[in-house]
């Protein structure tokens, strides 16, 4: 049984360990099989105004790139290839 921490006052150390442990187990090994732009209309849906690129895995998960952690909108993703960031495009 892992540990229960309190993340509101635990160190940085064990807050980042409790986090990258939670997803690594998803995201870890995972073949890249889809890329796509967030639809219009799912954008929409959303209530947002940018349409983010999103990632799918081969186990189903899927990550969108957020503006903040509220999910107010969908937000660009920084990368070490070609300009940098790959950016949001505009909901028509």
């Amino acid at each position: 049984m892992q540990k229960q921490i309190d993340l509101a006052t635990c160190s940085d150390k064990e807050r980042t360990d409790h986090w990258r442990n939670k997803y690594a187990k998803h995201l870890l090994n995972q073949k890249i099989i889809r890329v796509q732009y967030l639809s219009n209309a799912e954008a929409k849906d959303f209530g947002w105004s940018q349409r983010p690129i999103c990632i799918q895995l081969e186990n189903g998960t899927w990550l969108t790139p957020l503006q903040d952690d509220e999910m107010n909108n969908g937000g660009s993703m920084m990368t070490n290839v070609e300009c940098g960031t790959i950016p949001v495009l505009e909901v028509e």
